[in-house]
């Protein structure tokens, strides 16, 4: 029986649990493997916002993280048997301070640093002032008729346009070197 067909068994007996094969011709796995197998486990106890406690949050996701390695280690035995490179990556974090992908509102807030926002502000305003001055020093200097008009406006949006992406690139230097 190919290693497909066993899995397609293994999983026979959690009928609970969605797996499916994925195509990872795509992904930078692909010279060593030519599928993976995507597996989601259901909570037991579904937790709502009415419901909601940090340690009936924290047993439910124990708790299927713990079914879920138990899932993986009959997998894992099965492929071994069959003579079947894999790689299981991690199954979870640790915790939530340590996510492997920040999809936590709970921890999303500390992703916001009051250095990005200034830099970002000031961007905006080192921004605001090219787009000004540009404007203002082509605005001066253009003609009295309205070809002139048109041929200036045009004028200070392109060099607008180009000493903001100059200073995007000096601004980004700077932080860079600042380490901010």
């Amino acid at each position: 029986m190919n290693p497909e067909n066993r899995i397609r068994e293994l999983f026979s007996e959690y009928p609970d649990v969605m797996y499916g094969f994925s195509d990872i011709s795509y992904s930078i796995c692909s010279r060593q493997y030519c599928s993976a197998v995507v597996i989601a486990v259901p909570y037991g106890k579904q937790v709502t916002a009415e419901t909601y406690t940090e340690q009936d949050f924290e047993d439910v996701i124990q708790s299927a993280k713990a079914r879920l390695e138990s899932i993986l280690q009959r997998l894992e035995t099965l492929l071994q048997a069959c003579g079947t490179a894999y790689h299981i990556p991690p199954v979870a974090q640790s915790d939530e301070t340590e996510l492997l992908a920040p999809f936590s509102f709970k921890y999303a807030i500390n992703s916001f640093y009051l250095t990005n926002f200034l830099v970002g502000v000031f961007h905006g305003i080192v921004f605001g002032l090219i787009i000004a001055l540009c404007g203002c020093y082509f605005g001066v200097n253009s003609g009295r008729n309205a070809d002139s008009v048109g041929t200036a406006t045009t004028h200070a949006v392109v060099y607008a346009i180009v000493w903001m992406i100059v200073m995007t690139g000096i601004l980004t230097a700077i932080c860079e070197g600042l380490g901010v």
